[in-house]
């Protein structure tokens, strides 16, 4: 079975903030239950940057707590949209 990733770009202020719209932290963490719920395997996909790197701790804790699969982690590669930070 394959694994879905769903992109969480720190807690819900700093998601939010990455994402440019209050709600989508809790948006993704639905899709996150939502998966969890019907037998998905769901993954995490953390990016961090220096605006979030901080937060990648509390992160790994909500893994284990919403009990997610797998946890992916990127650095961010500062080329194309990148250039530019939230």
């Amino acid at each position: 079975m394959t694994t879905s990733g769903i992109s969480i770009d720190g807690l819900r202020d700093t998601h939010d903030r990455f994402r440019r719209k209050i709600g989508a932290f809790d948006a993704s963490m639905a899709g996150i239950r939502l998966c969890r719920e019907h037998g998905i395997k769901v993954g995490l996909r953390f990016t961090m940057t220096q605006d979030n790197y901080n937060e990648l701790p509390d992160l790994l804790r909500l893994m284990e707590e919403e009990d997610v699969d797998k946890f992916y982690l990127s650095h961010l590669n500062y080329a194309g949209r990148g250039q530019s930070q939230p």
